[in-house]
């Protein structure tokens, strides 16, 4: 876990083998505030935590496209996403070298 204004890392999950982010989110408890918003991609989805509102984007049906206001929705959920995985890309960058 991430914490998106300032960068810092709060929670880090690690598994002994592969193993799916939602899993592990299911498995260890997440230390967040009350009320608190987490945002997350669509691996995430039917992810719900106790006192806090889980956000993921909408997903295109196969029959048509999304909504203008759909596209604005994951648009904007994308500019916070991409710091955390700018972040998570430097954790693996730095594992990667020891």
């Amino acid at each position: 876990m991430i914490d998106e204004p300032t960068g810092e890392i709060r929670q880090l999950a690690v598994a002994p083998h592969h193993e799916h982010d939602l899993t592990l989110a299911r498995q260890q408890p997440l230390p967040l505030p009350k009320n608190a918003l987490c945002v997350v991609d669509l691996g995430y989805q039917g992810l719900a935590i106790d006192g806090c509102r889980v956000v993921w984007p909408f997903k295109k049906p196969k029959s048509r496209s999304l909504e203008p206001e759909e596209n604005i929705f994951n648009q904007r959920l994308a500019r916070i996403r991409v710091k955390v995985e700018h972040r998570i890309r430097s954790l693996k960058i730095y594992g990667s070298r020891y």
